[in-house]
Formats: C-alpha cells, sequence, structure tokens
C-alpha cells in the first residue's frame, strides 16, 4: 500500500465506540513488558492500527534489536523512516488520543532515544521494561493521525 494510501485511509472519527476501543486496547497492554522478539514500540502501534483496521507496515513487526537497529539505519532514522510509512506528521503536541506519536526518551549524557507510541491525552504510550510508559506529549517530535 502507497503512502497516500495508509495515510489517507487513516482518518478515524472520534466517537464513542473509538474512546472504548483505545481504552480496551490500553487495557490489554498495561502489563504486557517490552520485548524485542514480539512487544516493542512498532508493534504496539503496529497493533493499534491493526485494531482500527488499518493495515501496519510489516517493517513495524521486526524481531530483534539488530534487525530494527539496521532497518532505521537503512531509513535514514527513526522519523524518516515513519514518514515514509505513516505520509507527513503533524507537530507532535497536536496527537489527539489515540493518534501515533514519536517521542524523545532521554537517556544518558544528554542523549534520546526515539519511540512510537499511543497518544492518550496529556501522555504518550509506550511498551517499557516493566509496562507501559506514560510519557509526557510535550516530548513528542512528530504525530500522524489515525
Amino acid at each position: 500500500m502507497a503512502v497516500e494510501e495508509i495515510s489517507a485511509s487513516m482518518s478515524t472519527p472520534r466517537d464513542s465506540v473509538f474512546f472504548a476501543r483505545l481504552d480496551a486496547f490500553v487495557a490489554t497492554q498495561g502489563a504486557a513488558r517490552f520485548d524485542w522478539a514480539g512487544h516493542h514500540c512498532a508493534s504496539f502501534v503496529g497493533d493499534w492500527l491493526g485494531q482500527l483496521g488499518h493495515a501496519a507496515p510489516p517493517s513495524f513487526y521486526l524481531r530483534g534489536a539488530r534487525a530494527a537497529a539496521r532497518h532505521i539505519r537503512a531509513v535514514g532514522g527513526a522519523l524518516p523512516g515513519v514518514v515514509a510509512l505513516l505520509g507527513q506528521p503533524l507537530a507532535g503536541g497536536l496527537a489527539w488520543p489515540g493518534d501515533v506519536a514519536l517521542v524523545r526518551v532521554p537517556r544518558s549524557r544528554g542523549r534520546h532515544t526515539l519511540v512510537l507510541g499511543l497518544c492518550v491525552g496529556a501522555h504518550v504510550l509506550a511498551p517499557g521494561a516493566s509496562g507501559l510508559l506514560a510519557l509526557p506529549i510535550t516530548e513528542a517530535e512528530a504525530a500522524w493521525r489515525v
């Protein structure tokens, strides 16, 4: 599916059914720990897109840190890679609940990692070592409507 087709098809109405699906999805994912073998940020977002009836790109389901790092380098970085799959983003702070966001997670020595997550209002959820992390939406670099 071409980028234009994916991004054009991702305009889900925000109604009570949508928010019930979002709540149910978050509830089922809440205790799952980060795992490169199948529960990482891209697969988390891919599963959410699947819940909405959108086909997630196969690269969202890469297994292993090395495979993911190779893929991210090959596409020129996290942001260019997601743009190639989901189309042009909005500013991160414009994400609505249920939207996909790319968020900065601080690391040591002033560095950061970019992770994909799911906006739930003032926070973006992404898989972490002990379940879902709630990252501030203010750290979102980009967002995509679903």
